[in-house]
């Protein structure tokens, strides 16, 4: 899990106190934290040089 959903309202729209909520619950969540500590390091390995990104990149540019 790397997000949050909202809840909206009978309108269909996602409310204030929903917003807050969320927020307050990301910012003061451990978990949340540590898992995106996690995905940062996926990501920064992922566009390095040799990284996956990287090459797909560098094949793509080749290719066009």
């Amino acid at each position: 899990m790397n997000g949050l959903g909202f809840e909206k309202d009978e309108n269909g729209v996602i409310g204030r106190n929903e917003i807050i909520g969320k927020i307050d619950q990301l910012i003061n969540n451990r978990e949340f934290k540590t898992r995106t500590l996690d995905l940062k390091g996926k990501v920064m390995n992922s566009i390095r040089e040799d990284g996956s990104s990287c090459k797909n990149f560098k094949r793509f540019v080749k290719w066009m």
